[in-house]
């Protein structure tokens, strides 16, 4: 894999862009009872919006503002010690979302429970920062293979497993990506996929109330 490649696939699958990825998995692989197919393409562009902006915008401005101020050395958050802060500040806007699709009607519902998995998931990544700089990356990667594994679990839909399984492929060749470019080493990789199949599983099978 040449340095171009690992690259390209570190920031085209960047955990920022995980919700958006998310969402359009789920409105056209998810079982119908549960999430988008129901919905219209306005009110659906609506919700991608929204999430874009909360979850993708919102955290590279923030990004961007730390890295003016100086108090991150690269937009890459190479260094362990500058990213609890990003974490801390991302994890709050996943919450916020949750919150207000919440508020907004049970049709919301899952995707809020999601999205507080998420925010879990970030904020775990928060608290192993101080020990070790688990990978962000394959971490937002395997909340995806939890989420749809769990959904699989619970309603059983064959039409999952492609998923399921190309999502794993992704998993693998991202990890490669990054082990790669030195960002990380066999164990911070493995361990961050391992805590997003976790957040991802139990927030799709366990409290979705459906």
């Amino acid at each position: 894999m040449s340095e171009r490649i690992s690259k390209a696939l570190s920031y085209i699958l960047h955990p920022v862009f995980i919700p958006c990825y998310l969402v359009i998995a789920l409105k056209v692989w998810a079982p119908l009872p549960v999430f988008y197919l129901f919905m219209g393409d306005r009110l659906f562009l609506a919700l991608f919006l929204l999430i874009f902006t909360y979850t993708v915008i919102i955290p590279l401005l923030f990004v961007f503002l730390q890295y003016k101020l100086k108090f991150i050395s690269d937009y890459t958050l190479n260094n362990r010690r500058e990213r609890p802060r990003v974490y801390l500040f991302t994890s709050g806007f996943y919450f916020a979302t949750a919150y207000f699709l919440n508020e907004k009607g049970s049709v919301f519902m899952p995707t809020a429970v999601l999205f507080t998995a998420m925010g879990v998931n970030i904020l775990g990544l928060f608290l192993f920062n101080f020990f070790d700089k688990i990978s962000a990356h394959t971490s937002g990667l395997g909340g995806i293979v939890g989420i749809f594994f769990g959904i699989y679990y619970r309603y059983g839909d064959p039409n999952l497993i492609p998923v399921i399984l190309s999502a794993l492929i992704l998993v693998g060749v991202l990890g490669s990506a990054r082990l790669y470019l030195g960002a990380h080493n066999r164990r911070q990789i493995f361990l961050g996929a391992i805590w997003g199949f976790v957040t991802g599983f139990i927030g799709s099978y366990y409290f979705m109330k459906l």
